[in-house]
């Protein structure tokens, strides 16, 4: 079972796949955990096809493997700290939402951390909003992931309008001092807002957690040892009819 989470935002396979309420909860706060999903990549699609479908991430893969290949290195394949990004923002269309299967957990650490930023957006006023989604930030893989799949960047606004709401695309590495203050303001509220709202916690084996990557950002502690083991998948809800 996951542990350090809500009640609230946990569900069961069977409650997931059979009833509204776990895909409520989803729309509502932007996250939850499946309990209970068989360790086979079936049961796992099979889970999130509820949400639509995979979508291909590097090389074309649809499970992406989450293990510590560079041990020390912060970067998703190191582990480090990972600060909040929003997942796979170097993607022309980074996916709608995100799901990490856990199959070995870390001997200890590597808690998941997620952060809803729709305050933030809501706190913003309409001509802070204008700025973010007219000024451009470049947004590129790890080095890692470059030698191994090919560079991969994208240059484009914090903010934009996708499926009538405000979706972000969050990548502190490209935020320094040469930023504009637009954007090193958003990057302050992030940080402010993550340390009264955050959720953490860490995942146990066979749990499965989904949340919205066009507003929850997150991020990873720490943690010790080789076995830590997830499968990231990402899915493209259908389209809506015109």
């Amino acid at each position: 079972m996951a542990t350090d989470i809500p009640r609230s935002h946990v569900f069961s396979r069977a409650d997931w796949l059979n009833t509204p309420a776990g895909m409520a909860r989803l729309q509502e706060s932007g996250w939850v955990v499946i309990e209970d999903v068989p360790a086979a990549k079936a049961e796992v699609e099979l889970a999130l096809a509820r949400l639509g479908a995979l979508q291909p991430q590097y090389s074309g893969m649809t499970f992406w493997d989450v293990i510590p290949k560079s041990p020390g290195k912060g970067t998703s394949i190191g582990d480090r700290e990972l600060s909040f990004h929003t997942e796979l923002a170097e993607f022309a269309d980074p996916p709608r939402y995100v799901a990490l299967y856990c199959l070995r957990p870390a001997v200890s650490g590597g808690a998941l951390k997620l952060l809803d930023l729709r305050p933030v957006l809501e706190a913003l006023s309409a001509a802070k909003i204008s700025v973010l989604m007219q000024e451009p930030v470049t947004v590129y893989c790890e080095d890692e992931i470059a030698r191994a799949h090919g560079n991969i960047a994208f240059t484009a606004p914090v903010l934009s309008r996708r499926d009538g709401q405000l979706a972000v695309r969050y990548d502190p590495p490209q935020i320094d001092a040469s930023t504009p203050a637009s954007l090193r303001d958003f990057a302050d509220r992030i940080l402010t807002l993550g340390e009264q709202h955050l959720a953490s916690f860490v995942q146990q084996a066979e749990s499965l957690a989904i949340w919205d990557n066009w507003r929850i950002v997150h991020g990873r502690t720490a943690f010790e040892g080789t076995e830590r083991h997830l499968w990231r998948c990402c899915v493209k809800p259908p389209t809506a009819p015109s």
